[in-house]
Parts: C-alpha cells; sequence; structure tokens
C-alpha cells in the first residue's frame, strides 16, 4: 500500500516537468511566420523646368523687326493685359478675301501692312477719353508682330491704336512679359540693350 501511494506521488510530481517540456517542444516546432514587409510605392514627383528670367526696368528699348528693325522706347506694364502699338491714320482694307490694316507708327512715315488676327475691345485709358460723351471702351485692330527685348525676340498680339497722348509709343503687358521672360523692377529704367537677331 504504501508502494502504491509512493508512486503515485512520484508520477504526480513528474507531470508539471513532462508537461512543460512538451510545451517547449510545442514553441519550437511552431512555423514561424516572416513578419509582413510593406512594399509602398515610390511615388515620382516630377520636376518643371527651370526658366530663367530677366529683371527689367519700368521702361526698355524694343527693336520691331519687321518694322524695318525700328527702335522704340516701351513701356513695360504688368497692370496691363495685352502690348499696345502707336499706329496713326490707320485704315482697315480687304486683301485676298481677309481683313487687313494700313498703319504709320511715326507720322509722316513708312506705312505697313499687316493681316488683322482679330478685333479686340479695350477699355480706354484716361488719357483717350476727350470728353465726359465719349465711349469708354473702342474697338482695336489685333496683329502678331515680333518684339525683341534685351536677348529675347517673341511674337505677341499687339492691338493698334493712336498713343499720341501717352508718353510711350509700345506698351507691353503681362502676356508679352511672360512670353519675354521678364520681370519688371519699377524703379529702374533701360536696363538692357536689344541684342537679337534682326531683320535685313
Amino acid at each position: 500500500m504504501k508502494n502504491m501511494k509512493g508512486m503515485l506521488l512520484l508520477s504526480l510530481m513528474t507531470l508539471p516537468v513532462f508537461g512543460a517540456s512538451y510545451a517547449e517542444d510545442a514553441v519550437e516546432t511552431a512555423e514561424i511566420k516572416p513578419a509582413e514587409v510593406q512594399v509602398t510605392e515610390e511615388v515620382k514627383v516630377e520636376e518643371k523646368p527651370i526658366i530663367e528670367k530677366k529683371i527689367y526696368g519700368h521702361d526698355e528699348m524694343v527693336i520691331l523687326p519687321q518694322l524695318g528693325n525700328m527702335s522704340l522706347h516701351a513701356k513695360l506694364d504688368t497692370g496691363a493685359k495685352t502690348a499696345s502699338l502707336n499706329a496713326l491714320d490707320l485704315k482697315i482694307f480687304t486683301k485676298n478675301k481677309e481683313k487687313w490694316v494700313r498703319f504709320q507708327v511715326e507720322s509722316g512715315k513708312k506705312y505697313y501692312e499687316f493681316p488683322i488676327k482679330r478685333m479686340s475691345r479695350i477699355k480706354k485709358r484716361s488719357g483717350e477719353i476727350d470728353s465726359p460723351n465719349d465711349e469708354t471702351s473702342a474697338e482695336r485692330p489685333v496683329i502678331e508682330l515680333e518684339v525683341c527685348m534685351g536677348d529675347q525676340k517673341k511674337k505677341l498680339e499687339v492691338n493698334l491704336t493712336d498713343r499720341a497722348h501717352f508718353t510711350f509709343p509700345i506698351l507691353i503687358g503681362k502676356i508679352g512679359l511672360t512670353k519675354l521672360k521678364a520681370i519688371v523692377d519699377p524703379s529702374a529704367s533701360k536696363l538692357s540693350t536689344p541684342t537679337c537677331p534682326t531683320t535685313k
């Protein structure tokens, strides 16, 4: 009887050891899964090309190759949208079933003829309104004209009007200034000399 109790006691004492050993084996034989690696797709940011711009003054000298390389004193106006050229004795006529315009830039001098690209209604400036009864806007012919400023030569849309009331015979607005890669310093004047190739 005593032997039976001793054996029973011995088996009870060794049971936790066997259980612990079994648990360790289970851990060792368990399949170890590698940690999941999250792959993020690389986002490519498209780099914009760097546009080199040049600083110009409030007014600059420009050359108009299509008008016999005429040199004019231009006002650079970031408050205006388009470009405007002095045009005297302006006449619109039909040529080859298209609308053309004939004009002088300087009174009594050479006439120039260009096809009209479109007609544009432009708000008049204070210097263009002679009396309170005058209309505040006017329809002007628009031509395409090459303008050389600094080392840039670009074709700009230019509206034609009598600018005799103004100091500058040509005005270049923000559309033209953007094409000419210009930054305007209003405190400066004549910071450049036209150097682009001219038309013979």
